[in-house]
Formats: C-alpha cells, sequence, structure tokens
C-alpha cells in the first residue's frame, strides 16, 4: 500500500521463515534477556512501562517480561526511524497509539491462517531494521522512478511531512509474525521526494 491517497500508509514485514533469535523458552531466558535495561515509557502510556521488580512480583511473570520487551522494541524501532530521519534533517516522528492499535488490527487479520515459522525476539525492530536498510537502494529519485520495490519502505519511514508512526506485531495460531507500521500523514507521494 505504497501509493496512497489515505491519510495513513502501511508497512508489512512478514517473518515467514526468517529469525533473529530464538523464542525466550523459559522466565530465566527473558529475564536474562531484558537484564540491565531500564524502564521505557511509550508516549504516555504508562501501563507499556513495567518494571523488572513488578515483573518479579507477580504471577505471569513471562507474559509481563514480554509485555515489557514489546514496549521496549517499540522504544528502539522509534529510535531507528528517528535516527535515519536526523540523519537526513527530518524531524523526529512520535510514537501513535491510534495508529498502532490500527497496525496491530491489521497484523491480526494477517496472521489468520497462516504457515508456521519460528519467532522473533523483537519483531518491530526486526521489520524497521529491514525497512530502513532500503535506503542503500534509494537514489534521491522522484518516486516511483528507480527500483521503487526495492526501496519505498525506506522512503515511507523518512518521509519528511510524517509525523506519527504505529507499529505492532501479530502471530498466527502457527507462530508466523507479522509487523505492520502506519504513519500519519502518510508519504510516498508520486513525483515527489522523501526529504
Amino acid at each position: 500500500m505504497l501509493f496512497t491517497s489515505f491519510y495513513t500508509t502501511s508497512l508489512l514485514f512478514l517473518a515467514a521463515h526468517y529469525s533473529l533469535a530464538s523464542p525466550l523458552t523459559t522466565k530465566d531466558e527473558a529475564l536474562e534477556a531484558l537484564s540491565g535495561q531500564e524502564e521505557v515509557l511509550i508516549a504516555g502510556e504508562p501501563d507499556l512501562a513495567l518494571s523488572e521488580k513488578r515483573d518479579l512480583e507477580d504471577g505471569d511473570q513471562v507474559v509481563q517480561l514480554v509485555a515489557r520487551q514489546s514496549s521496549l522494541d517499540q522504544s528502539e524501532a522509534l529510535r531507528m526511524h528517528n535516527a535515519v530521519r536526523a540523519r537526513r534533517g527530518v524531524r523526529a516522528l512520535v510514537w501513535d497509539s491510534t495508529l498502532e492499535a490500527s497496525a496491530l488490527a491489521w497484523a491480526q487479520e494477517l496472521a489468520r491462517d497462516r504457515k508456521s515459522s519460528r519467532p522473533i525476539l523483537n519483531p518491530i525492530t526486526a521489520g524497521t531494521g529491514l525497512w530502513l536498510a532500503e535506503e542503500q537502494y534509494y537514489n534521491n529519485e522522484p518516486i516511483p522512478q528507480g527500483n521503487f520495490g526495492a526501496y519505498g519502505h525506506y522512503t515511507q519511514c523518512v518521509w519528511n511531512t510524517t509525523t506519527r508512526v504505529g507499529i505492532a506485531t501479530a502471530t498466527s495460531g502457527n507462530n508466523e509474525w507479522y509487523t505492520v507500521a502506519r504513519y500519519s500523514p502518510s508519504g510516498n507521494i508520486y513525483g515527489r521526494r522523501p526529504y
């Protein structure tokens, strides 16, 4: 959906047979993965930040650690976007929980009835990294000149009039991961450059 007249644009990362790390299978593995990381708040959403102390005191520790890891993954994805945008002189994005909810709804729809794969430890960061890596294929041409299919995710990530982002991941019952990003206002406008 890179060419769109809608207000938001979506990017999709499908982790079909790709894994950055094996899944966390025990509480100890989850704690080790999160050790040394501090509490993080996402756009004023305090329930997205879970402290390690709270994780250890409550009953369902692994679920809480996964929720905390998700908020860290979101923070890292936003940081990655903004680092690349800063290099290009483009203002920083802010996290938008409404766009995140929309991205989650679409990711969940895509995840229904899919084939299996291995889980990814940080699917939001993994998707963001792949989208931003498309920078190498972009040569400052107007959209859609050149190999737009190879760089279109990158140009949306750094589009200069885009100010908000929401990213979410869903997995199918068979453990296939889908990461979707929603941007607003949307970019990749025909005949224009991102910055």
